[in-house]
């Protein structure tokens, strides 16, 4: 499944050699911890860090969010559309996630297709401003490749630019 695939990549990523000297060229507004459960608290926390970190800034809390997050994310959404009686009816997915990280909704939807063993197509255009998520996204399309049913695009900017892009992929994808 493609959590397990993103879950993997991130971890591999995280643990890699090269992932140490990530922090060297450190963007931490006051000095970095070294620990990115520690950066992640005051991205998530803001108040109890006024000067902490704003936002997801370097490849490792990426890689470390999606390894300590995406299976909790991922499984409520789950939950929460397992629980539609008119989801079944759709045919055809259309999902449109804004902030999409590492697209844990994505990855609900692919189990709850699985699970149901419906014929049912995911057409999945996911925007996220940082460009950081692009490996993620790119080893998400590398995996679809593979699917009949799961198609995705994603943009790395703000949406209000792109509302056009979606109805062109809509459109196109039909």
């Amino acid at each position: 499944m493609l959590i397990d695939k993103i879950v993997d990549y991130c971890n591999k990523e995280y643990k890699s050699e090269n992932t140490k000297y990530l922090c060297k060229k450190c963007v931490h507004p006051t000095k970095c911890s070294g620990s990115c459960k520690s950066c992640l608290e005051q991205v998530h926390y803001p108040k109890r860090y006024p000067d902490g970190l704003r936002d997801y800034n370097c490849k490792n809390i990426i890689n470390f969010y999606a390894c300590t997050y995406l299976y909790k994310y991922a499984s409520e959404i789950y939950y929460l559309i397992k629980k539609s009686e008119s989801l079944n009816e759709i045919e055809d997915l259309h999902i449109l996630s804004i902030g999409c990280g590492a697209s844990p909704d994505l990855m609900a939807f692919e189990k709850y297709c699985e699970e149901k063993e419906t014929l049912q197509t995911i057409a999945y255009f996911g925007f996220d401003k940082n460009e950081l998520w692009r490996p993620i996204h790119e080893e998400i399309g590398e995996y679809v490749k593979n699917k009949d049913n799961m198609r995705v695009k994603f943009r790395d900017e703000e949406i209000l630019y792109c509302n056009m892009l979606f109805r062109t992929f809509t459109i196109r994808n039909k």
